[in-house]
């Protein structure tokens, strides 16, 4: 097993994970929202949508994964709440 570090854009990001994977952690790293990664680099690549939505923003029911957690940006300004979707 191994902790890998992926950097998340405000609105989609798509990431290619590993079976099995666990989300550990989110926080801001350098000004970008980033997530810390549990996985076996020997398991088979799959495919991962994560979305970020800020406070307010519609987002669909479709949309309504596993909760990894919330970020803040510009000076506490914005709040911006991750969401794993899962395998695409």
């Amino acid at each position: 097993m191994t902790i890998w570090k992926f950097s998340l854009q405000i609105g989609d990001t798509v990431l290619n994970l590993r079976d099995g994977y666990r989300i550990l952690s989110l926080q801001m790293q350098n000004d970008v929202p980033t997530i810390w990664v549990l996985l076996d680099p020997d398991r088979p690549m799959t495919a991962t949508k994560i979305i970020c939505r800020g406070t307010g923003h519609h987002f669909n029911e479709r949309e309504m994964g596993e909760y990894i957690g919330s970020v803040v940006t510009q000076g506490d300004a914005f709040v911006w709440h991750s969401f794993n979707l899962g395998e695409l």
